[in-house]
């Protein structure tokens, strides 16, 4: 099911379809990121990482598409990875990347 994955038709086609759910989360003032299908959403606590996973299930759902749960989670930016990096908070409050492994 999908395109290959390094192709080149397979993160045309996943901005062509979630386009739609890119314009839900601007319209909702989130702030994102999105490449391909891999996608973080900051929000500023917990409950709204709740409520905005809620309407990411509704939107996929009708685009006929699944949330994978097992990479999925609501939790900090920091300690995570996305795309290969993840960030940390220095001593002085500066936002740091790290290149993940």
């Amino acid at each position: 099911r999908g395109t290959p994955q390094g192709g080149p038709l397979s993160p045309l086609l996943a901005n062509v379809l979630l386009d739609e759910v890119d314009k839900e989360l601007e319209r909702r003032g989130h702030c994102f990121v999105r490449y391909a299908d891999d996608a973080n959403v900051y929000v500023h606590s917990l409950k709204a990482g709740q409520r905005v996973m809620a309407v990411l299930r509704r939107l996929y759902d009708r685009l006929r598409l699944q949330v994978n749960e097992s990479k999925s989670a609501i939790a900090s930016a920091f300690g995570r990875k996305f795309l290969g990096y993840g960030f940390w908070l220095s001593a002085q409050g500066e936002v740091k990347r790290w290149v993940a492994s």
